[in-house]
């Protein structure tokens, strides 16, 4: 019977430590939640600074829409002053012809960029859906820790229960 209790003693002994095991695994599983969620923080603060940098772009988009219209504006000067040309024979036609080449030319440049704008902000889209996606790892991790430590909890009541069933072993053969 004292055989019996010991090794009772033995099996409780060893559920403890297997909670104090568990629960040092939910915390080292916290742990490494706590580190996703950093590691996430850190991908916002990049996505924060590609969008700061995308801001500065637009602004410099804006200042360049700026110097095309007063380029235009002196397209139109020299467009007026083409037309007067025109009046004075078919060289000048011929110079007005190049004229309108190059601003042909400078459209498609204005076209170019406003298609690498477009580009720069669908890779700020992307940098911001990694960032959620981390964020969203970094939840299930804390979900699977909190489940290891009700796993712990639940251990540490297998425990309790054995060692109540020893005291009433204990006490039957006291009774005895």
């Amino acid at each position: 019977m004292l055989q019996c209790q010991d090794n009772m003693l033995q099996c409780q002994d060893n559920l403890l430590q297997g909670g104090d095991s568990m629960l040092q695994h939910g915390d080292n599983m916290l742990q490494g939640g706590d580190n996703v969620l950093q590691r996430g923080d850190n991908v916002l603060q990049g996505g924060d600074n590609v969008l700061q940098r995308g801001d500065n772009v637009l602004e410099r988009g804006d200042n360049v829409f700026q110097r095309w219209d007063n380029v235009l504006q002196r397209g139109d000067n020299v467009l007026q002053g083409g037309d007067n040309m025109l009046q004075g024979g078919d060289n000048v036609l011929e110079r007005g012809d190049n004229v309108f080449q190059h601003w042909d030319n400078m459209l498609q440049c204005v076209d170019n960029f406003l298609q690498c704008m477009n580009n720069m902000l669908q890779c700020v889209d992307n940098v911001l859906q990694r960032g959620d996606n981390v964020l969203q790892g970094g939840d299930n991790m804390l979900q699977h820790g909190d489940n290891m430590l009700q796993g712990g909890d639940n251990v540490l009541q297998r425990g309790d229960n054995m060692l109540q069933r020893g005291d009433n072993v204990l006490q039957g053969g006291d009774n005895m």
